[in-house]
């Protein structure tokens, strides 16, 4: 069995001595690992690549009773298949528990994967010139 130090370096793509080059194998990253602490760094890993495997992950596991670890991972991902999940626990959350730490990561996850939904709506527009062109030209009947 893996030392938790071991398995941590694995998780984060981290060199396991001085001299090693630092590589991961990211099919061994387990994001099942009965360890929350491994599991919360194999998933910061992923979601420092950008890897499509934590937003599959989030997306399955983001609820009321998420660890800051995944609203962390949530935010670096700034992923618009975030959005409702995150949006959802905001909805959900009772007065008692509006504040604290916790409650600021939600808060910057959702800004994060809210600015991005936003740029990939931008985006898509502007990559339709023909849309913009017809959005524009006058009906019938309707002045230029």
């Amino acid at each position: 069995m893996q030392s938790m130090a071991s398995r941590w370096s694995v998780a984060l793509g981290r060199p396991q001595t001085q001299n090693a080059r630092p590589q991961i194998d990211v099919d061994s990253i387990d994001l099942q690992d009965s360890d929350p602490e491994v599991r919360g760094e194999a998933l910061a890993g992923l979601a420092e690549r950008g890897d499509a495997r934590a937003i599959g992950y989030l997306a399955e596991h983001l609820d009321a009773d998420c660890r800051v670890y995944e609203l962390d991972a949530a935010e670096k991902l700034a992923s618009p298949l975030l959005l409702d999940a995150l949006q959802k626990i905001a909805g959900n959350l009772i007065a008692s528990e509006v504040g604290g730490y916790w409650l600021g990561r939600l808060k910057a996850a959702i800004a994060a994967c809210t600015v991005t939904a936003h740029a990939n709506v931008a985006v898509l527009d502007v990559r339709n010139p023909v849309q913009h062109a017809n959005a524009r030209r006058p009906g019938m009947g309707e002045r230029p």
